[in-house]
This record gives structure tokens, C-alpha cells and sequence, in this order.
């Protein structure tokens, strides 16, 4: 074998013991590790559906998707009025810990502004699971509170 054919396999076998070693990144970073998280996680779950609904036909309703204490999701506000339904989607990013569930919500639209910020604690009551908490919202360049609001699972 002479010394352009070493140089090859040489660089050869490296791209392809890198491609290995990356590929393997990947698998432990997105297979093993979250499954060891979800295996050693011992938290409340509140991955599903929760709603409330406000008054002036005002419903709110989470989409939660839970891996481990970490919270992605969908949120929803909708409003009916006699003719239609006007509805807002927000993307949730959030945590869920030692009882409380907390989050950012980013509105789906590209159009939009109105981020919101929440903090929930988490309660069990008449065998059902409910989050009570206030959100924070930016109106006209101000911060402002919500009421408290009670979302139930369904």
C-alpha cells in the first residue's frame, strides 16, 4: 500500500468514526437521556387538555405535552359572539415544579405581540386535577395581572 492510499483510508476511516461518534450524540441526547428523565421523574403530570371558561363567552383551553418536568404545548383563547368565533393561539414553553406549573405563552401569529407570562399551582381536588393562577400580559406598553383563573382537566 503505498502512502496516497494510506492518506485516503486514513481520512476516510476518521469522517466515518466522526459520523459515528455524532450520530451517537444524537441518540443519547434525544432517545436516552429524556427516556432516563422520564424514568427517574416523580412530579406531578399534567400533560392533556385543560379548560375554563370566563364569562362573555370567553374560553381558555391548554394543550399540554409534558417530558419529565419540562412543558410544551398549545394555548388557545377563544370568544363567541352570535355570529362567529374569534380564537388566538399561543405556543407554551414551561416547567412544571414542587407543585407549580410555569410558563411563557408566544403567540402563533406572525402579526402578533401580546406574549403572556403564568404561574399556576397545581391542586387536587374533587378527584380531578386543577391549575389556579394569574397570567401576566403587556397591554398598550403596561404589565398587567389577570384574575385568578381555574383551569380544569378534562
Amino acid at each position: 500500500m503505498d502512502t496516497s492510499q494510506t492518506a485516503l483510508l486514513g481520512i476516510i476511516s476518521s469522517l466515518v468514526a466522526t459520523f459515528l461518534f455524532l450520530a451517537l450524540r444524537q441518540i443519547i441526547i434525544n432517545i436516552i437521556i429524556p427516556w432516563f428523565r422520564r424514568q427517574i421523574y416523580r412530579g406531578v403530570k399534567i400533560e392533556g387538555v385543560w379548560e375554563t371558561e370566563m364569562s362573555d363567552n370567553i374560553k381558555y383551553t391548554f394543550h399540554l405535552k409534558q417530558d419529565a418536568d419540562s412543558i410544551n404545548g398549545i394555548f388557545t383563547h377563544s370568544q363567541s359572539t352570535d355570529h362567529d368565533i374569534n380564537s388566538l393561539s399561543y405556543s407554551i414553553s414551561g416547567f412544571c415544579r414542587d407543585g407549580f406549573f410555569v410558563g411563557t405563552a408566544e403567540p402563533s401569529a406572525q402579526d402578533a405581540i401580546d406574549h403572556q407570562a403564568f404561574l399556576f399551582a397545581i391542586i387536587h381536588r374533587e378527584q380531578s386535577l386543577y391549575i389556579v393562577g394569574k397570567t401576566l400580559t403587556v397591554d398598550s406598553g403596561k404589565i398587567s395581572s389577570s384574575n385568578e383563573v381555574e383551569f380544569r382537566k378534562i
